[in-house]
Parts: C-alpha cells; sequence; structure tokens
C-alpha cells in the first residue's frame, strides 16, 4: 500500500495519483476520532490539518450534525458580491474553472475574507446536494470558527492554498466532500480579500485541484493590480517589442499547460516549465537564480533546483533563453497580457472572451507567479473539549475584504 497523502512532499496536498480514495478516507475518520480523544493528531495527519483540527477545538467546535450558518440570503450575498474587488472578476473566475469544474462535477466558489460564501457556481445537481448536506450557498459562513476545518476558512487562517479531503473537514456533515481554495490578496495592501475554490463529492478528489485554483488565485491579483476601470490604464506586464529577434508566443488560458511556439515551431511544456515561462513573461526585465527558486519552490527553494529545470527549458527556447539574470529575449506575444490589457480599458466581458473557458496554466501575479510559501501555523490548543458548540466571536464592523491578515503566525 502507498505511503499515506501525510508523507507527500507537498502537506497542503490531500491526495496524489495513487490514492486509494475509500481507502483513505477510512483512515482519516479513524484519525479524526482518535484525535478528538487524545487531542493529539495521528502521525498520518498532515501538519496543516492537524493545525486546523486543534483551531477547531480552540473555538468551541465539537463535530457533529450541525452545519455552518446562514448569515446572508442569496439576494444580500450577490448585493455583498457586486461591492467586493472580486465581484468585477467574475468573468474570469468562471472562464478559468467553469469547464473544468463541470467536467469533473465541482462547484466554483468565491468568499470574502472572513469565509461568507458571495457565490457558488456549478451542476445544479451537486449544488442541490451541497446546499442540503452542507449549507453550501451564498450567504453562508465557512471560516474556520464558524465551520471547523474546510479548505476555504482554512486557506484564510493559513494564508496558503490547501486541499481538505473527506474526514480532514472537522464537522461530519461534510465527510462525503473534497475542496480545495486559495486566498486572494489585495497586491498593493496585502490584504486578504477572500478565497476562491473548488468543492466536489469525495470521490472527484485530485491533486490538479490544487494548483488550478492557486493559479486562478493568481490571475485574479494580478487583474486586480491593474485597478477598476476608473484607474488611469495600465501598461500590459509586457512591454511591446521589435526589431529582428525570434517571436514567442505564449499560450495558457485555453489549455491544461502552457504551448510556446519558437518562431512559429510550437512545444506543449510540462507544468513546471509553464510556470517557469510565465514567471519569466511577467518579469521582463528578468529574475536572478535566488528569485526564480523562492518563486517555484518557496522559501525552501535552492537556486540549483532552480537551474536544472532552466537547463531543461532552454533545449525549448533556445536562444530566446539568457541568463544572469534569466530573461526571455524575443518579441513575445502572451494571451494572459490580452486579458489585463482588456481589463485596463475597463471591459470584463472582453476580457472573460479572450480567456477560453477551459484550464489555465498557472498565470502571473503583481509582480511574479509566485506559490505561496508555507506559514507555520501556532495554533492554541485546548487540553479539555468545550461540551457545545461556541457561539462566533464578534466581528469587526469594517468590510471584510478590507481586514488585514496577519503573517507568519
Amino acid at each position: 500500500m502507498p505511503n499515506p497523502p501525510a508523507h507527500l512532499p507537498n502537506p497542503w496536498l490531500a491526495v496524489d495519483v495513487s490514492t486509494n480514495i475509500n481507502l483513505r478516507a477510512r483512515q482519516l475518520h479513524a484519525a479524526r476520532e482518535r484525535f478528538l480523544e487524545t487531542d493529539v493528531a495521528p502521525a498520518d495527519v498532515r501538519a496543516p490539518i492537524g493545525e486546523s483540527w486543534r483551531r477547531s477545538l480552540a473555538a468551541g467546535l465539537v463535530p457533529g450534525d450541525w452545519r455552518p450558518p446562514l448569515d446572508l440570503d442569496e439576494d444580500a450575498a450577490a448585493a455583498m458580491l457586486a461591492a467586493h474587488p472580486l465581484g468585477r472578476l467574475q468573468p474570469i473566475v468562471q472562464g478559468a474553472l467553469q469547464a473544468v469544474s463541470t467536467a469533473a462535477e465541482h462547484l466554483v466558489v468565491v468568499s470574502d475574507a472572513d469565509g461568507l460564501l458571495l457565490s457558488v457556481e456549478g451542476d445544479s445537481r451537486v449544488r442541490r446536494e451541497a446546499a442540503e448536506e452542507l449549507h453550501f450557498v451564498p450567504g453562508a459562513r465557512f471560516s474556520e470558527r464558524s465551520a471547523g476545518t474546510n479548505a476555504i476558512g482554512t486557506s484564510l487562517a493559513a494564508d496558503h492554498p490547501v486541499q481538505v479531503f473527506a474526514s480532514e473537514h472537522f464537522g461530519d456533515h461534510s465527510r462525503w466532500w473534497t475542496c480545495v481554495a486559495a486566498p486572494v490578496r489585495d497586491p498593493k495592501t496585502g490584504d486578504v480579500l477572500g478565497s476562491v475554490g473548488l468543492a466536489g463529492r469525495m470521490k472527484t478528489a485530485h491533486p490538479h485541484s490544487l494548483a488550478l485554483v492557486a493559479a486562478v488565485a493568481s490571475m485574479l491579483e494580478a487583474a486586480l493590480r491593474i485597478g477598476p476601470p476608473e484607474a488611469a490604464a495600465a501598461p500590459l506586464l509586457l512591454p511591446v517589442r521589435s526589431g529582428a529577434r525570434p517571436r514567442l508566443t505564449i499560450a495558457t488560458l485555453d489549455r491544461d499547460r502552457a504551448e510556446v511556439g519558437v518562431d512559429g515551431d510550437l512545444h506543449a511544456l510540462s507544468l513546471r516549465h509553464s510556470e517557469i515561462l510565465v514567471l519569466l513573461a511577467a518579469n521582463p526585465s528578468g529574475m536572478t537564480g535566488d528569485q526564480l527558486a523562492i518563486a517555484l519552490y518557496g522559501d525552501a527553494g535552492k537556486p540549483v533546483s532552480a537551474r536544472a529545470e532552466m537547463s531543461r527549458l532552454r533545449r525549448i527556447l533556445r536562444s530566446c533563453l539568457k541568463t544572469d539574470p534569466y530573461r526571455l529575449d524575443a518579441d513575445v506575444e502572451a494571451d494572459f497580457a490580452l486579458v489585463q490589457q482588456r481589463l485596463g480599458s475597463g471591459s470584463a466581458r472582453d476580457a472573460a472572451s479572450a480567456s477560453p473557458a477551459r484550464t489555465p496554466a498557472p498565470a502571473p501575479s503583481s509582480s511574479a507567479w509566485r506559490p505561496r510559501t508555507a506559514t507555520s501555523t501556532s495554533a492554541a490548543t485546548s487540553t479539555k473539549r468545550p461540551p457545545q458548540r461556541r457561539s462566533p466571536t464578534a466581528r469587526s464592523t469594517a468590510p471584510s475584504w478590507r481586514r488585514p491578515q496577519a503573517r507568519g503566525r
């Protein structure tokens, strides 16, 4: 039997392609029961999940057949979405996730910074089941302190994209479901605005989902950097180039992985090379080995790892890839730049039409597409569980998307 996902290199990922979904679900159910008896997470439970379980207990929650609270009706949630900074970017969310969510029987969800669901879209049958079983509807609050461990609340609490599977959820109501979510930040202020995610039945869990929602969160942050339509027109991330240099075309928004054309010669890239290419396209002045390693692998990234990938990528890009710093030396045309240009002109509809509704490769954030680095989250522990669920603590009267979120907790 393969090692449990607790031993996967990425602790934010619940399953890989070799995971026996039903077996792993049974293991997690037993592990959660042991945790509730001892307040100690078993060794086969991922660290981010164990930390979230402890936060859930500290918030006064106990597993049971309760549901997250419904704080707003759907009309009020729709009005809140329209006023929210992520509201105007819904065409990007739907364009990036709608097709894959339909095929995978997932729901596409957007929340505010306090886990309030603003939008839930997807197959009508799955929406009905999620509403009945989970209260997974616009207006429900899925913060950790209200709903326990879940991808939306946990991604916001840990400030990191996360996948939550089966009984990794703290509430019994979610044990047959899986979800992934990634926080979205205002690139100008660093404040957490909300999250974007996918949710579906346990059987639909797949490791690619985590990378997908992280990429979409980065797309949204890139669009937010441009600003609202009334702001001054923002320049493209990619400068206009001219001359006799090679022509490099980058297609990311209509395929699972990037396709690059070097003077008309097309190549399908690996996921890692797709990430590198988008990073370099978003940073035309170049990136050092240290910068690239951190962007690709987090704070523990080593330049030697990035250098090995660049060596393999150079076989495809040839003279278009320069070093010291790493940069693209070509006339670059990228589809995500067209989306940004149309957003800058104030036309979200045109931007959506330029972004075909298929799975995107990772897109650039404000200055580079950068995977979120793992944050060490210290959670309050409880030596004795409260006998019943406690009411959520009072919230600030300021709009939730303005709420700063501390880093490095």
